[in-house]
């Protein structure tokens, strides 16, 4: 056991867990135990043993972060100019949505159901149902099942036919 730590190797420490929690390296719970055990340590290897599995991040793992942030980004803005925006009415009770010309939104993608979907303004707020299509909808990276509500600007999936709700 080495010597009683200083409150300079406390903070040290703790400056340490803050860029793992913000990394998403520790979940908050452990970010939250590690800092109370930190305060209440008697010893560096005390101190040690709090960040032994939390290693600096390397010029190379930085890099990768980086690369992977930077084309999460370019894949936003190359898909989000290019996705359909569908304009929810201000008037009118319902919409239906599919690959039927008796749609009131036709989807020509073959992935879509003939009638894959409605929307349904009730009382100012819209809702989508699913009518029973062969690949699914999903709104914001959910499946939909029943009825939910959806608002401008979430994302709908009808097959593989991606619609922005405007």
């Amino acid at each position: 056991m080495t010597g009683r730590s200083s409150l300079g190797e406390r903070e040290r420490v703790v400056r340490r867990l803050q860029a793992a929690r913000v990394d998403d390296r520790i979940s908050h719970d452990t970010f939250v135990r590690r800092l109370d055990l930190a305060f209440t340590a008697r010893s560096q290897d005390e101190l040690d043993w709090l960040l032994a599995d939390l290693s600096q991040p390397t010029w190379a793992t930085r890099a990768v972060g980086a690369v992977s942030r930077w084309t999460a980004q370019l894949g936003s803005a190359w898909r989000d100019p290019r996705t359909p925006r569908l304009l929810l009415p201000l008037r009118g009770e319902r919409m239906t949505l599919g690959r039927s010309r008796r749609c009131d939104c036709v989807l020509g993608d073959t992935t879509v159901s003939r009638l894959h979907a409605t929307l349904r303004n009730v009382d100012g707020a819209w809702w989508l149902r699913d009518e029973g299509s062969t690949n699914g909808t999903w709104i914001n990276g959910r499946r939909v099942a029943g009825t939910v509500e959806v608002q401008p600007g979430d994302e709908l999936l009808l097959g593989r036919a991606h619609i922005v709700l405007a």
